[in-house]
């Protein structure tokens, strides 16, 4: 079982956001070698979406359970 997040790149240039996206990238490609991360699988793009294949980990996003407190 894995993860899909799929990002608009009408978005990611919009809120100037590109190197974030490239950032958070790479962070997850280290993911293999760090228990406290989500593998990454595959990334790819298609013309309007930048798509992130990831481990699926059950029980939310890290940042909702941040801003939870």
């Amino acid at each position: 079982m894995c993860a899909i997040k799929a990002v608009s790149k009408k978005d990611v240039l919009n809120h100037d956001s590109a190197s974030i996206t490239f950032l958070e990238r790479e962070i997850l490609a280290l993911g293999d070698d760090c228990r406290f991360l989500t593998a990454l699988y595959a990334a790819f793009q298609t013309k309007e979406r930048l798509f992130f294949v990831m481990e699926f980990v059950s029980g939310g996003d890290l940042f909702h359970h941040i801003f939870k407190v």
